[in-house]
């Protein structure tokens, strides 16, 4: 129960910072930060829709797409986050202490998102938009990672933010988008880029099939016996990227709910 409740807590809090961030610092600046944030404060701007309507109103063709594609438990959590995000965005207060500093605004929301960015996704979640989009291609494609795909389509909506706000503001917000991958991906990749995972467990095989399959990772099977139950077995030693670790935590614990796992750093690997 203690898991779940810092779980929630964690994407709350993620959504909040993220909300915050557009509704307080962007969106009075005039950043757009890309996703269907950015979609929203271009349309505020030129026809003077909320941003929390816009957010709603094109997050339910991808929350009806996610429950076919993630299933219902991944689908609530996203719920509660995007309605964590929406409630900020519809009353967080704007903050104009950067008297038009753009690169100021730019430089304090990318950190703000992209905490909030990380929290969320390092947790397996998302608030829809697009970082769902980004999670429902993961999770068909593992080889593409969310973060940079989030990147990629936000680019593509930073772009069409120039003709509303100008080129110098859209410079800062490409600025902006790589501080809030970079700090995402800190926050989920941890201190070390890769982790080297050492799995214990009965179903030693189901494991190693889904690591070398599914993640397309080698693995190597170590002979070892556990001196209390006199088992002989195979401990699994593989080498992960550190964003891949929530999902394989996830799947591991859903093969065997028992399985014995061991997460380190790895600062190279040759």
């Amino acid at each position: 129960m203690t898991r779940k409740v810092l779980k929630l807590c964690k994407i709350i809090v993620g959504a909040v910072l993220m909300g915050a961030a557009v509704s307080s610092i962007y969106e009075p600046a005039g950043v757009v930060a890309g996703g269907l944030s950015g979609v929203g404060i271009i349309l505020k701007e030129s026809l003077g829709i909320p941003m929390w309507v816009t957010n709603v109103v094109l997050n339910i063709p991808l929350f009806t797409t996610a429950f076919i594609i993630l299933g219902k438990k991944s689908l609530l959590r996203s719920l509660m986050g995007m309605a964590a995000f929406t409630v900020t965005v519809a009353f967080a207060p704007p903050i104009r202490v950067f008297g038009g500093e753009v690169f100021a605004a730019a430089l304090c929301g990318g950190v703000l998102m992209g905490i909030g960015v990380g929290l969320i996704i390092g947790e397996n979640t998302t608030t829809g938009g697009v970082d769902l989009i980004a999670t429902m291609v993961n999770y068909r494609y593992r080889r593409f990672k969310t973060v940079w795909i989030m990147f990629g389509v936000d680019a593509v909506i930073i772009g069409a933010g120039v003709a509303v706000f100008g080129l110098i503001n859209a410079v800062y917000a490409v600025f902006s988008l790589f501080l809030v991958s970079y700090v995402s991906g800190k926050i989920i990749d941890g201190p070390g880029r890769a982790k080297a995972v050492l799995v214990i467990s009965r179903k030693d095989d189901l494991i190693a099939d889904f690591l070398m399959k599914d993640m397309q990772r080698g693995v190597t099977g170590l002979l070892s016996m556990g001196m209390y139950s006199g088992r002989e077995g195979y401990s699994l030693l593989c080498v992960i990227q550190g964003r891949e670790l929530p999902y394989v935590r996830k799947k591991i614990h859903k093969i065997d709910n028992r399985a014995f796992i061991m997460i380190s750093d790895v600062t190279e690997v040759l």
